[in-house]
């Protein structure tokens, strides 16, 4: 299945998979930050690299003119909190020591908290 089809229907090609098992929809949703226009990734997102490529969520706003839902994802901590017009993104490093954040959709309000600590690679 081609990637720009996955980026442009990503919903519909998830609806009713397991979410364990391994298909390009799963993939696509879970890993790709940066796509061109025909769905292409990059074979590195950092640095973030430069164009044709741009933040998915710009390539799906572009193909959704009207529609009025708020797209929150999280799996981007470099990005931190992404505040905009219908997204929110939540990665807050907190695995790294930065915040946990959560969005209260009722009341379209942030609420975050301090990491209990960092992330230790080793630990006994």
């Amino acid at each position: 299945m081609r990637q720009a089809a996955l980026a442009l229907e990503v919903g519909k090609e998830l609806e009713g998979l397991d979410p364990i098992a391994q298909h390009p929809a799963i993939e696509f949703a879970t890993r790709a930050r940066y796509i061109a226009p025909d769905g292409s990734r990059p074979k590195s997102d950092w640095p973030a690299p430069h164009a044709p490529y741009k933040p998915w969520f710009e390539h799906w706003f572009d193909s959704r003119v009207g529609d009025h839902r708020t797209v929150v994802y999280g799996h981007w901590a470099r990005m931190n909190l992404v505040l905009r017009p219908k997204l929110r993104g939540l990665d807050t490093g907190c695995v790294w020591g930065g915040k946990l954040s959560a969005w209260i959709a009722e009341e379209d309000r942030i609420v975050q908290v301090d990491a209990a600590k960092a992330y230790a690679k080793y630990e006994e």
